[in-house]
């Protein structure tokens, strides 16, 4: 009933909704997707920090940048669709208008984009190059050239000029692939270029069309990982180490070391030799002295260094990232910590290294960031500074006051970041604007949508592999290695409210209700109550791991998917399936479902849709690369997929719901999408990343997506009604906040009268002050305008004074003047006449010029001329000689052209021999491989048996791991009783506070008589300004004042003794509580004895009958038990009963592998040397095989020659017989027989020679199938398993021989070695195995035959189990040869 009900409801659903869809349908090709706002960066890019203006910063995160405002707390994007690839680096103009990325591809891609308009300016793509990515590059001081620097292995660099893509000029510049890290232009001069790597900093110009090498400094062992220009000098370059060093260079040369560099300054022992660079390839080292400031050289410090050198040894504080400021420069370094220095001019030294001086060292907690600053960015004006460390955190400090920074002054420019780590779960709340995520970083963070800030931070010892949200937002489930936990979310806290027994568990999910709680537990999935913590359900029938789980809206049915190929619909109802799908071979990872369909994505490269709700397959759709996760909104009609593809970063890929088959890319993120999930309102999609990125993004019109800058483009998230804004708070902090409040209301009202009081007291001394200071100032402005009046006389006299000055100075000015002109004129004339003397002077020497230059250009002619005549001649020889050259050359191709052609003829004959016997081989290869083909079977019935063997040796280990969970469990007991001795401790503690509140009641009294006072002193000062007319009424006034201050006297003396004895009391509670404290720890001590000495008591007790034994006991009781003055604690005995056990057991265990071990190597020792002795005598057979086949060889041929002599013999008689015909003196002749002499002899007839060869070749073929049959028979009767390893050639070729006997010859891995065929490749292996003889001879090798035929000879008596002996096998051989005799 209850599954026809949920299909009923189903059903109406999806006609409810199927209007809806074919509404959307038209408007599907309209969505698009837009970034929101990104909670993390890359890490993975280089230099990827940099300011635009004063308030923004630029950086690289996911797939494209990022412009984030430090005041509006507002993200900016720029992303191009031309980029396709993930990006290796960043960079930004000096104006801070341009940036540019490097996108890593075959060719690498370098984008250049406009940081005011948001667009992308230019691509500029690098061909010709080996390297895949971009290390470093940078714009120039005027933004027209940008310097590239690729990465290994030809590590080349490149001038360019981006606005025309042209090329400038490029040079390799790395000796023996030595690795490079940065490149920098000059601030000075763009033509100037700085490289820097390994052990090298090197400087370069670069021309209109080649980079030419200016200076190279090579400095051993410092591999220099940062540098920077300093602003003043503008030519000093400073160059940060991996150990820590700093290094000056200027002009391109070595100048100096700092010595208030990290490596000096935080060494445990200073350093007394520093490097300088060199030129030879003679390492020189430099010494400092301690008596004078200059370097001396010596050639000896290279032995020294080279006796001395040891391992490196990783350092604390490597310069990993530099930056110059006004008057010094900023260095980055490793836990967070930056140094700040300062330049002094005023300081002049040799080799000026004391004009540096640290200033100051900030290294930040170890929450805030434990990695180092990968990059720094300085805002224009100096004031900001930004830096990026490894571990993906932005911190922002002030930098106004470099001297006085503190950590505590250094922020977060956004929020805390996940690390360079995998996020592993994530999910979303839908009452309340909340993410959830947690990554192999160890921390679960809560992000806010709402606000775009981190709301919780929590990090974990143990690692978390999922995470669900309830959908109200107050409660959260997390897998953790040993369980999976529930927490409720407070408001800056997470507390445990349940734990459920399941390890690693890698995907759980809440229903949409949140009424239950599913969580894969390996192959099977667990369903929980969520309120009551009770299993409702533990659905079971997946044969992998459950790769994801989704929920049916209805809450009561969800869907699996898993590593087996299985798609599974399960009701919890009686924990039913009632839908199945199944594809072998194929990983499903996604699965999700709408009213009418089911979606499923896997390793199948496609995208799979089922039936609701039979499972039954419909629709499978191509998607031509792996998809790994699903969301689909069916409110807007699209499916969003993640894509995954080996070597490029992840897509969002757009499909229009119902699937059609079309889509669209949005390239997001720079690695593998890790999860992807949709916010109930199906606005929002929000995907996280391999490198800890987590990006919020907006499913929106395509009409929207051009309107970057509007912020009211996109709804905002504060304006969603559904969002609650609840929030669980604990009991305890409630009762500690009623309390709180309590106290400060009574400390307001205490203050309120308080400060009436001293206000009404600053009135009375301020209005006295004001009457002091007015008199005061009125005797001041009397004198003051006494002495105004002084001085206007006296201005009045100096001017008089000075005009007459004045007069005077102008007639003295006047008469200097006409005494300075009359003698200027003079001069002016003597230097006109010696101005004409020289120009006359000058045309005379241009004239002797003019003749000495005529004179040399009639002798250059000569010259000339005389050298082209000689050159004439020479040119004539060379024709000469070229001519002769020439008819030689033609004479040589014709004679090459006809070796050629008789080669060619030659080695076709020869490729045809060897094509035929080759064809032979490959027939007997193919015999061998269905052998092997045989064994492989055996040997997989071995294997399968094996990994048996395994599975029970688990399923012993998982017994030993529950045995370890019961010892977990008794621990637990005994902390349980441990929480409730501390229970009685809370009782002893609340008794203590009730008398504290006693306490606290007599110090209120004390206050109430403090505020009468205070009200009594009040009314004194009343009564005081009334004494004149009430005298008599102030003396009886003053009277009851006297009684009350003795009263207020006797009061304070009761406070003061209260004191006292409230002081006696908390002394002697402590005292109470360390007796209490000591007492507990001696009973425990001795219960551990008392049980201790009951067990050795009884184990005495059973000697009793046997005296000996019995006194040794009590000896050993005694000895144990006999000083009681420092009791030691023990442990439980079963516990150590059941530790011993465990461990005798283990090493009994090792002991028992430890001899298995050295039996199977020993046998595995006797086995090989066994195989290889019957291997030796077997080739020793071979060989001796083949001599014997030589002999028969050189007999036939010796019997050929004798033929023909004989037949050459005949011939000449019959020429001279007369009349005789050559048939018929061939038949009288009879039959011969050939002798040893080779004369005649009776038995064989004489035939022709053709005939006789074809003879004995057919003999010589049935001899070579005799010998294979025997080897098939033999093979035949080897029924042994054959392993699939091959012994090593002996004779050094690659072709292994095997071979063995019938009784089995064991190997190494259980198998036997077998002899090849020796039927139609006898020769090659003739030849192989003579090599191999030559080989064993040279070593002593024919001893060792003689030996290993000993000990084989009554194994080869019997070749194949039958008792067929040699002498057999050779009489069937000649019985087999006469009968193809008689055939013939």
């Amino acid at each position: 009933i209850f599954g026809k009900k949920i299909m009923s409801t189903t059903a109406t659903l999806a006609s409810a909704t199927s209007q809806t869809q074919a509404q959307n349908a038209a408007s599907v090709s309209n969505m698009s997707l837009g970034v929101r706002h990104i909670f993390g960066v890359s890490t993975t890019v280089y230099d990827n920090l940099s300011f635009t203006d004063d308030d923004s910063i630029v950086y690289v995160a996911g797939h494209g940048l990022v412009v984030y405002s430090l005041t509006e707390r507002r993200q900016r994007f720029l992303h191009s669709s031309e980029i396709s690839d993930s990006i290796t680096c960043y960079t930004s103009g000096s104006g801070k208008r341009l940036c540019a990325v490097a996108e890593r591809g075959e060719g690498p891609t370098i984008h250049v984009f406009d940081l005011r308009t948001f667009r992308r300016k230019k691509s500029v793509n690098i061909p010709d190059i080996q390297s895949k990515e971009i290390v470093s590059m940078q714009f120039s001081e005027d933004n027209q050239l940008l310097l590239v620097l690729g990465g290994s292995p030809d590590w080349v660099l490149m001038c360019w000029n981006w606005s025309k893509a042209r090329l400038i000029a490029s040079s390799s510049v790395s000796v023996l692939g030595t690795p490079l890290t940065r490149c920098v232009f000059s601030p000075l001069d763009s033509s100037l270029a700085t490289v820097i790597g390994k052990d090298c900093v090197k400087f370069y110009r670069i021309g209109e069309k080649e980079i030419r090498p200016l200076h190279e400094n090579t400095l051993l062992g410092c591999n220099f990982i940062s540098l920077c220009w300093m602003r003043n000098p503008d030519d000093h370059l400073l160059t940060g180490t991996e150990d820590g060093r700093i290094i000056l260079f200027r002009s391109g040369e070595y100048l100096t070391e700092l010595l208030c560099a990290p490596a000096h300054i935080h060494c445990e022992s200073d350093r007394t030799a520093a490097v300088t660079p060199h030129s030879t390839s003679t390492p020189v080292k430099l010494r400092k002295y301690s008596t004078s400031s200059s370097l001396v050289s010596e050639a000896s410090a290279a032995a020294e260094a080279a006796n001395n050198s040891a391992a490196p040894t990783p350092f604390r504080f490597p310069i990993t990232s530099m930056v110059s400021i006004g008057g010094g420069f900023i260095a980055g370094s490793a836990q967070g910590t930056l140094f700040f220095y300062v330049y002094d001019e005023s300081k002049d030294q040799v080799l000026f290294d004391a004009q540096f001086s640290l200033i100051n060292t900030v290294t930040m907690s170890a929450d805030m960031t434990s990695g180092h600053f990968h990059s720094i960015g300085l805002c224009p004006k100096d004031e900001k500074l930004c830096g990026l460390t490894s571990d993906g955190q932005i911190l922002s400090m002030s930098v106004v006051y470099k001297e006085s920074l503190r950590p505590e002054q250094v922020k977060y420019a956004m929020s805390s970041f996940h690390g360079p780590k995998p996020i592993t779960g994530m999910d979303v709340a839908i009452r309340k604007p909340l993410i959830i995520t947690c990554s192999k970083d160890n921390t679960l963070r809560l992000w806010n949508i709402k606000t775009h800030q981190l709301d919780l931070n929590k990090m974990y010892p143990e690692e978390m592999f999922s995470v669900a949200l309830h959908p109200t937002g107050l409660h959260c489930a997390v897998g953790f290695t040993d369980k999976l936990r529930v927490y409720h979310i407070l408001d800056d806290d997470l507390r445990i409210c349940m734990e459920v027994p399941i390890k690693a568990c890698r995907e759980c999910r809440f229903s949409a209700g949140g009424h239950a709680l599913a969580a894969a537990n390996g192959n099977s999935v667990s369903v929980y109550e969520f309120h009551t913590g009770e299993k409702i359900a533990d659905l079971k029938g997946h044969n992998s791991k459950v790769r994801c789980i989704s929920w049916l809206p209805s809450g009561f049915q969800l869907l699996t998917c898993g590593q087996d190929g299985a798609v599974y619909l399960w009701t919890l109802d009686g924990a039913k399936r009632t839908g199945e799908f199944v594809q072998k071979g194929t990983m499903y990872t996604s699965v999700v479902s709408t009213l009418s369909t089911i979606l499923a994505v896997g390793n199948d490269r496609s995208l799979r849709e089922l039936t609701v709700p039979d499972v039954n397959p419909s629709k499978l759709h191509d998607a031509g690369l792996v998809l790994t996760h699903l969301a689909v909104s069916t409110a807007k009609g699209v499916l969003f997929a993640s894509t995954l593809e080996y070597g490029k970063p992840s897509y969002v890929r757009l499909y229009h719901y119902p699937v059609t088959g079309d889509y669209d890319d949005y390239p997001c993120f720079g690695s593998q999408i890790m999860r992807m999930r949709l916010t109930s309102d199906e606005l929002f999609l929000i995907a996280a990343d391999e490198q800890g990125c987590l990006m919020l993004m907006e499913v929106k019109g395509k009409q929207d997506r051009f309107q970057r800058g509007n912020p009211s483009a996109y709804m905002e998230l504060s304006q969603s009604p559904d969002w609650g804004d609840e929030v669980l708070v604990a009991r305890a902090e409630l009762d500690e906040l009623d309390s709180l409040s309590t106290e400060l209301v009574t400390k307001v009202e205490e203050l309120k009268l308080n400060n009436e009081y001293q206000l009404k007291l600053k009135d009375m001394n301020y209005a006295e002050r004001l009457k002091e200071t007015t008199d005061k100032f009125v005797q001041e402005l009397e004198l003051a305008k006494s002495k105004l009046e002084m001085s206007q006389e006296a201005r009045s006299d100096y001017e008089i004074e000075s005009v007459e000055k004045v007069k005077y100075m102008e007639e003295m000015h006047q008469n200097n003047i006409q005494n300075l002109e009359t003698g200027f004129q003079a001069q002016i004339m003597e230097m006109v006449d010696a101005y004409q003397q020289l120009v006359r002077d000058r045309d005379a020497q241009i004239e002797r010029l003019d003749e000495q230059r005529k004179k040399l250009v009639h002798s250059h002619e000569a010259y000339v001329n005389e050298l082209t005549s000689d050159f004439d001649v020479k040119l004539e020889e060379d024709r000469r000689s070229r001519k002769q050259h020439e008819d030689e050359k033609s004479e040589l191709q014709r004679e090459l052209s006809e070796t050629q052609n008789q080669l060619e003829d030659d080695i076709d004959t020869e490729i045809e021999n060897m094509k035929k016997s080759f064809e032979d081989k490959l027939a007997v290869a193919r015999e061998t491989t269905l052998k092997f083909k045989g064994e492989n079977g055996i040997m997989k019935k071995k294997f399968v048996l094996m990994q048996r063997d395994i599975e029970d040796q688990k399923e012993e280990m998982k017994l030993l791991q529950a045995k370890e969970k019961e010892l977990h469990d008794q621990i637990k007991m005994l902390e349980k009783e441990v929480s409730a001795q501390k229970k009685e401790i809370k009782t002893r503690d609340a008794s203590i506070g009730e008398k504290e509140k006693r306490i606290y009641e007599l110090k209120k009294k004390n206050q109430e008589l403090d505020k009468f006072k205070f009200v009594l002193d009040f009314k004194i000062r009343e009564l005081k300004q009334q004494i004149e007319p009430r005298q008599m009424e102030i003396i009886a006034m003053r009277d009851k004042i006297k009684s009350m201050d003795e009263e207020l006297e006797n009061y304070h003396r009761s406070n003061a003794a209260l004191d006292a004895l409230i002081g006696d009391l908390r002394n002697k509670i402590d005292e109470h509580r360390a007796e209490s404290k000591n007492k507990r720890t001696q009973a425990k001590q001795q219960e551990g004895v008392i049980i201790a000495f009951r067990k050795d008591l009884s184990a005495a007790v059973v000697h009793i009958q046997t005296p000996p034994l019995l006194l040794e006991a009590v000896q050993r009781i005694v000895e144990k038990y006999g000083s009681m003055e420092n009791v030691r604690p023990l442990l439980d005995p079963e516990v150590e009963e059941e530790y011993s056990r465990h461990k005798e057991f283990l090493q009994k265990s090792v002991l028992e592998l430890k001899k298995t071990l050295q039996s199977n190597s020993l046998t595995h020792m006797t086995t090989n040397s066994r195989i290889r002795q019957n291997n030796m005598a077997l080739i020793s057979e071979i060989n001796s095989q083949r001599e014997s086949n030589r002999m028969m060889k050189i007999e036939v041929q010796a019997a050929v020659g004798r033929i023909r002599h004989v037949a050459q013999q005949q011939s000449l008689t019959s020429k001279k017989r007369a009349g005789g015909s050559r048939g018929s003196s061939y038949g009288q002749q009879g039959p011969h027989k050939m002798g040893a002499d080779g004369t005649g002899a009776a038995g064989v007839e004489f035939a022709d020679p053709a005939d006789l060869l074809e003879k004995n070749r057919k003999r010589i073929v049935a001899l070579r199938t005799a010998l294979a049959e025997l080897e098939m028979r033999s093979n035949a009767m080897m029924q042994r398993a054959f392993s699939k390893e091959t012994l090593p050639p002996i004779d050094g070729s690659s072709n292994n021989f095997n071979s063995s006997n019938n009784n089995g010859i064991q190997k190494a891995g259980g198998g036997v070695a077998v002899l090849p065929p020796l039927g139609g490749a006898r020769k090659d292996v003739e030849g192989r195995v003579g090599e191999g003889e030559e080989e064993d001879e040279a070593d002593g090798g024919d001893d060792n035959k003689s030996g290993f035929r000993d000990s084989n000879s009554e194994e080869m008596q019997d070749l194949d189990g039958t008792g067929l002996d040699e002498g057999d096998v050779t009489d069937r051989m000649d019985t087999y040869a006469t009968e193809q005799d008689t055939a013939v």
